[in-house]
């Protein structure tokens, strides 16, 4: 996991070099390229230069407390981690289960949709209706067979009838 961190840091400093700010003495080649591909609409207005040095001093500061707050929890005071946790459970138990999104993911979308495979596309449309129509061209299949295996008998007379029989219905059907 060390090789693609390491990666993806070196391509952030290039990134960061490609897109600084012209507050910082850079020419901006992000803007340009968003500016090209997708034009500012008429009447939009940039923040000022002030609003832009806040933003990157809170950014900054931002990361400063994080760096500050995991080597006093970490580094100086190791057990000051596990007091915390101990002190606020609830909040602790709601952090490490990532603030059960997982669980009422799975409540709401998982299980309805494993329930409608199950009940609706199992049990309805692959069994009552594939299978029934498989099955059901297989019985009639069967059935026609069983009707029709009495006229196969082997004798030369039998034979002769169903010849007479079946001229009998042409002529039937051309005399109405």
């Amino acid at each position: 996991m060390l090789l693609p961190l390491v990666v993806l840091a070196i391509l952030s400093v290039i990134g960061g070099y490609v897109g600084v700010p012209e507050i910082l003495g850079g020419h901006d080649r992000i803007v340009e390229f968003l500016n090209f591909s997708a034009p500012v609409a008429e009447g939009a207005e940039h923040g000022s230069a002030a609003l832009e040095w806040i933003l990157m001093a809170s950014s900054v500061a931002a990361a400063g407390i994080g760096f500050l707050l995991a080597y006093v929890c970490y580094v100086a005071k190791p057990e000051l981690p596990g007091r915390i946790a101990s002190s606020a459970s609830a909040l602790y138990s709601i952090l490490t289960s990532k603030y059960y999104v997982d669980e009422i993911y799975e409540t709401i979308v998982v299980w309805p949709m494993v329930a409608t495979a199950r009940e609706f596309l199992w049990q309805f449309v692959d069994v009552s209706v594939i299978d029934g129509a498989v099955n059901g061209v297989g019985q009639a299949v069967r059935g026609l067979a069983g009707g029709l295996r009495h006229m196969q008998t082997g004798y030369v007379r039998t034979y002769a009838g169903w010849l007479l029989f079946g001229g009998i219905l042409i002529v039937a059907w051309f005399l109405r």
